[in-house]
């Protein structure tokens, strides 16, 4: 068994503020992470699929998969980000320079600077590996952790003979604000929306996942597109 990263890990580091409008217990929260954050035993693969994002700690974890030796190349995928200044350019430009800066070669990178959402990472990440030759039949997925769930199943629609296997990065202790957590829970109506679109194959909630989540009410959910940010 794997341990999962965000197992043992205390969610916000203290109380929320007693105005919250959260509805939920920490060890409830924590089922729901960790149903969202899909976590895979890695095997050797035939490439990492890594979706762009605007924190670096997604970027290093990757590295360190990659410099395991359990893929021989990284794919990066992701257009602009207003969270990234503008010296850093895009977020595949970003996410290469994090895996330089941690040991992988450059002639392994293969970055895809045009994709704005989960759905184009996944469709034009595919089209650029096909490019170089590479027609993966097993792939690693990086990518926020909270967000593998919908990346796999992106997968799943488009490409359902490939085998996917998600390998999420560490969370701190301090990330889990609750703005974030809002964000987190809004991921289940997105799996929803975006299977009914036909974006996503769709997604089997657990009956103690949805359990959970009828208990939790006054929630904002927080506007997001299928982007995998």
């Amino acid at each position: 068994m794997v341990e999962h990263p965000l197992e043992e890990r205390r969610v916000g580091g203290s109380s929320p503020p007693p105005d919250t409008m959260l509805q939920i217990e920490e060890p409830q929260l924590l089922q729901l992470i960790n149903f969202l954050s899909v976590n895979d035993q890695p095997e050797k693969a035939d490439a990492l699929f890594l979706f762009g994002n605007y924190k670096s700690l997604i970027a290093e974890h990757a590295a360190k998969i990659f410099n395991k030796g359990y893929v021989s190349h990284v794919l990066i995928t992701g257009f602009k980000s207003d969270l990234l200044e503008e010296k850093e350019g895009n977020e595949a430009l970003f996410y290469k320079n994090i895996m330089l800066e941690n040991g992988v070669s450059e002639s392994k990178i293969i970055i895809e600077e045009h994709a704005s959402n989960t759905l184009e990472n996944v469709q034009m990440g595919m089209k650029k590996l096909h490019s170089k030759g590479i027609y993966p039949k097993k792939l690693l997925l990086c990518a926020h952790a909270t967000l593998l769930r919908r990346s796999q199943a992106t997968f799943k629609k488009h490409y359902p003979e490939i085998e996917t296997l998600c390998i999420p990065h560490e969370v701190p202790e301090d990330f889990w604000t609750e703005h974030r957590i809002k964000d987190m829970l809004g991921e289940f109506k997105r799996l929803e929306k975006y299977s009914n679109k036909g974006d996503i194959s769709r997604v089997s909630i657990p009956p103690e996942i949805q359990n959970i989540l009828s208990k939790i009410d006054k929630i904002t959910i927080i506007p997001h597109s299928n982007s995998g940010k």
